[in-house]
């Protein structure tokens, strides 16, 4: 009968430990999506300011992501240091995270155009071509991924050989094609 009871109350206590874990989810979630909002609100306020994007992005520019704890991360590189000011005042956002990064997002976009120009002629495995199965630039890195059917050091040689030695290129396993760009 005593040993009925422990296991009674013990469930009982567990139950009551989830549901006040569950009851606050809500309300993380709710702040979480806030702070994401407010996050992609930022972001766009500096993308708008940019100009025409479809030409280039400012030299200075090196992407923007949000972080683990949603907030706005915007990247620079060197020359962008002194954006900082400018930044801040766009968003409305003294605290916003600026982060000094190798790259510039042009430069980037130069390589990704790079890699699409010789898609074509890498994506068939024919056992002499190396397939490529997916490049995409990922901001919160400041690189391009370029995902590898097999990766191996020779596939990665014989990328940097055929496609680009950029320092700015990292390599990942890949699995089907796909190809991302960014917009």
């Amino acid at each position: 009968m005593k040993k009925r009871i422990v296991v009674v109350l013990t469930l009982l206590t567990l139950l009551t430990g989830l549901l006040l874990v569950s009851a606050n989810e809500p309300e993380a979630l709710s702040q979480k999506s806030a702070s994401q909002e407010e996050a992609n609100r930022q972001y766009n306020q500096i993308y708008q300011q940019l100009p025409d994007r479809s030409i280039s992005y400012p030299p200075y520019y090196a992407g923007a992501y949000i972080d683990e704890n949603n907030q706005l991360v915007v990247l620079v590189t060197e020359e962008g240091l002194a954006e900082k000011e400018t930044l801040k005042k766009i968003t409305g956002n003294d605290d916003l995270q600026i982060r000094l990064a190798a790259y510039s997002y042009g430069y980037l976009q130069s390589l990704m155009d790079d890699i699409q120009a010789h898609m074509p002629e890498h994506v068939i495995d024919d056992g002499q071509s190396l397939l490529i199965t997916s490049a995409y630039i990922k901001d919160d890195q400041n690189c391009i991924m370029v995902s590898l059917n097999n990766l191996t050091d020779e596939n990665i040689s014989k990328f940097k050989q055929d496609v680009s030695n950029s320092p700015a290129i990292r390599f990942e396993e890949g699995g089907c094609f796909e190809f991302t760009s960014a917009v």
